[in-house]
């Protein structure tokens, strides 16, 4: 099987459930995906998988491998080989009268199946470059999810700031009538038209955060500016974190974990090629041999074989051994470490789902109301505009925090999906969600 068969078994659903659970995205006006106009997750995926430079160099890496396993499988050249003997001398073998001219073709012929051995270390490596290249179409589908929250958390951001200004210069608006009826210090003036430029200058800064990160999320397709105009993303859909144990289980389809029995095989053909090279090789030669001085011709055959006195190979063997005794320690530390990993994305989907629910569902709605009440308070003139600023500062950083716990749930998430490369429910529509 060459490496770009291999590929396409990669790609099978079995292997792929991360990527093929994302919607198709919707081909644009002319035919295909551009990342122009509103852009979602799965659009921003097909992008990235089509466009991303780390990726692109795979084709290349493939193709090199495929191109080393046929070397490995060539057999040696025949040798042509030309000796000229008793010329050049004195007396009777002066000039070339008695030359003898012997013309010969040898062949090396390798012992011990090391062609095979070859060709197959050759292959099981291009295997791996697969694995690489699934592991790293894995790690492109996670960044562009996080970028994409991103942006998504930056819009949503922008959105609260803007109505913040809105309620910033209704509120200026309303403390320069009270100061004008007299019913209101100059001071609270003052007050009104601060919180108004602080929140401007807030926005200023959310702006250049969503710029950021939306050039960040175009550079994962290679793009050097982005060009659509907003991401669509649901932030507000959360559920209960899955049962760690399930997840755990599910742990075997990460490619950084499946490739191990690859690995292992390859190194089992690099030992079987260790202890072929060990076997001598056999060289055979036959041709013709001309001698000037009688005109006579006679075939001349020669047989060598290396004596393995010193070198059988003996280092690269026991190399080789180590390496395949070494697979299944390797394999067992790299479990763990997606084990630690996934344990440390499930503590922190749930500190964020707790959170977001808290806020939601408890904190926000008695802001809201503390905010309600002191408005009111305000136009009956038994709250300073001091107070009505402090609890409406309260309840809108509340809703950025709201957002931030949000996107850390939604970031927690395409963790989780990056290391059991799948999604967490096994329900496709609900990744557009995120």
């Amino acid at each position: 099987m060459t490496t770009q068969e291999l590929i396409r078994l990669v790609r099978n659903p079995v292997l792929l459930t991360l990527a093929l659970l994302l919607p198709a995205a919707a081909p644009a006006a002319d035919g295909g995906t551009t990342g122009a106009g509103s852009l979602t997750l799965s659009e921003a995926v097909s992008l990235a998988l089509e466009g991303n430079p780390r990726l692109q160099t795979f084709d290349l890496e493939l193709r090199r491998m495929d191109a080393e396993a046929m070397q490995a499988g060539l057999k040696p050249n025949p040798e042509l080989g030309l000796e000229i003997e008793n010329f050049a001398g004195s007396g009777d073998v002066s000039g070339f009268g008695a030359a003898e001219y012997t013309l010969t073709i040898g062949q090396l012929f390798e012992r011990g199946g090391k062609r095979q051995r070859r060709a197959e270390a050759a292959r099981l490596a291009g295997e791996m470059v697969a694995w690489e290249y699934e592991s790293a179409r894995l790690e492109v589908i996670n960044q562009v999810a996080d970028l994409f929250i991103q942006v998504v958390a930056a819009q949503r951001q922008l959105e609260l700031t803007d109505r913040l200004i809105e309620v910033a210069a209704q509120d200026l608006a309303a403390v320069r009538h009270k100061v004008e009826a007299g019913s209101a210090s100059p001071v609270e003036l003052s007050r009104a038209r601060v919180a108004l430029a602080t929140v401007r200058l807030d926005r200023e800064s959310v702006l250049a955060e969503l710029e950021a990160s939306r050039a960040r999320l175009a550079a994962t397709w290679g793009a050097e500016q982005a060009t659509f105009t907003r991401a669509e993303g649901n932030l507000d859909a959360i559920q209960p974190p899955p049962d760690s144990g399930l997840l755990i289980r599910r742990l075997e389809a990460n490619p950084d974990l499946a490739r191990w029995e690859t690995e292992k095989s390859r190194r089992a053909a690099e030992l079987a090629l260790a202890k072929a090279v060990g076997a001598v090789d056999l060289n055979a030669s036959g041709g013709i041999r001309r001698i000037n001085e009688t005109g006579d011709q006679a075939l001349v055959v020669g047989i060598s074989i290396p004596l393995a006195v010193h070198d059988r190979n003996q280092g690269g063997i026991a190399a080789a051994r180590y390496g395949l005794r070494q697979v299944d320690l390797d394999r067992k530390a790299q479990a763990l470490e997606l084990q630690a990993r996934l344990q440390a994305g499930l503590a922190e989907l749930a500190a964020a789902y707790k959170e977001v629910s808290s806020l939601r569902d408890r904190i926000l709605p008695a802001a809201q109301e503390a905010t309600a009440a002191a408005d009111e308070a305000y136009r009956r003139g038994l709250f300073s505009f001091t107070d009505v600023l402090a609890v409406r500062s309260t309840s809108y950083e509340l809703q950025g925090r709201l957002i931030s716990a949000q996107a850390r749930y939604h970031t927690a998430v395409a963790e989780l999906e990056r290391l059991v490369a799948g999604p967490l429910n096994g329900n496709a529509p609900e990744q557009e969600q995120h």
